[in-house]
């Protein structure tokens, strides 16, 4: 889940939460903004923490920090909710053969984009 946040007239910030408790707060940048298009592509940077993932074993709680660098597409509806696509440098200390921890990465988000009111 996601939440994005205008706070420009290309800028915003949005915070989330994903599989396996992974979380990510940062900042993006519209290169094309229509007023009246719910089409845009970015770039982005986002802080992520990434927590170590195993389908068997233990679960130790082993969790690494990271930068993302996202360009993607989002789509936005009228009443707010977003569905983006994104693919950029991962930058993190190691890469446990997980998509989350690889070097060129991609994601698909869900969320909210609160309307402006005014």
């Amino acid at each position: 889940m996601r939440v994005n946040v205008l706070v420009a007239y290309r800028l915003s910030i949005n915070a989330g939460i994903g599989l396996n408790l992974d979380a990510h707060i940062g900042a993006g940048y519209y290169l094309i903004k229509s007023q009246n298009s719910g089409h845009r592509m970015y770039l982005g940077a986002e802080f992520v923490t990434i927590q170590m993932f195993q389908l068997s074993g233990d679960m130790s709680g082993v969790r690494q920090l990271g930068i993302y660098f996202p360009i993607g597409y989002e789509l936005i509806t009228k009443k707010g909710f977003t569905l983006q696509f994104d693919i950029g440098p991962n930058v993190v200390k190691e890469n446990w053969g997980q998509i989350n921890t690889l070097p060129l990465t991609g994601s698909i988000k869900l969320g909210l984009t609160p309307k402006k009111r005014g």
